[in-house]
């Protein structure tokens, strides 16, 4: 005849129990979040909402204003106003405020253009009058 050994389970104490629902709760939490990241890089997700520049790329430009009405005027020299360039810029490119549109001012006679990628098609569009 054979003998049986018997063995005891072990009871779970709390210490290692609360270990193992910390580890649990953390690969829940870590499964979700890769699926929702997953999901926010899809393509569908992105085509569906307009990110901003930050996100969707863009174009910046530096634009010099010139004031060729000044006495003096050299057209190497920037001397405009930058305030006035800054506002007939803005509503020659934005007139309803609706772009995706950052100007800002470059010391004096400087304007800084960023401008996001989904207002252009191509580079042919982008033209100077």
């Amino acid at each position: 005849m054979k003998k049986v050994k018997t063995v005891k389970k072990q009871k779970l104490d709390k210490k290692s129990f609360t270990i193992w629902l910390i580890r649990i709760i953390t690969l829940i939490f870590l499964t979700i979040a890769m699926l929702v990241g997953s999901y926010l890089t899809t393509d569908q997700f992105s085509y569906s909402y307009k990110l901003g520049i930050a996100y969707s790329g863009g174009y910046k430009v530096q634009v010099d204003v010139f004031n060729t009405a000044a006495d003096g005027y050299d057209p190497t020299i920037p001397n405009g106003d930058n305030e006035k360039g800054l506002d007939l810029l803005k509503n020659k490119l934005d007139p309803l405020n609706n772009s995706n549109l950052y100007l800002q001012t470059l010391g004096q006679h400087g304007l800084e253009l960023t401008i996001g990628k989904q207002n252009f098609k191509s580079y042919d569009t982008v033209t100077c009058s």
